[in-house]
């Protein structure tokens, strides 16, 4: 068997569609562009202060939580000093 087939066709369209008929089946297979070393780190760097804003965000939540925590109790406490 050749190595490669369909190289009698001149017309890619052509060659393309010899293979597809005389083929058992199709594989769609993706190749990944390879990215510039400088684009990485760009977004190396976003990444990083994504996730430094993340955990910024996240603990003034647990703040924010702690805070409304101890309001509500100090209000419970009000309400039984005021019931008692």
């Amino acid at each position: 068997m050749e190595k490669y087939l369909g190289k009698e066709f001149a017309d890619l369209s052509e060659r393309e569609k010899f293979l597809r008929d005389n083929a058992d089946g199709m594989e769609n297979i993706g190749y990944a562009k390879d990215i510039p070393s400088e684009a990485v780190e760009k977004l190396k760097e976003k990444l990083a202060q994504a996730t430094i804003k993340k955990m910024a965000v996240e603990k003034l939540k647990e703040k924010l939580a702690q805070a409304t925590i101890k309001k509500m109790a100090v209000e419970a406490e009000n309400i039984l000093i005021i019931e008692a």
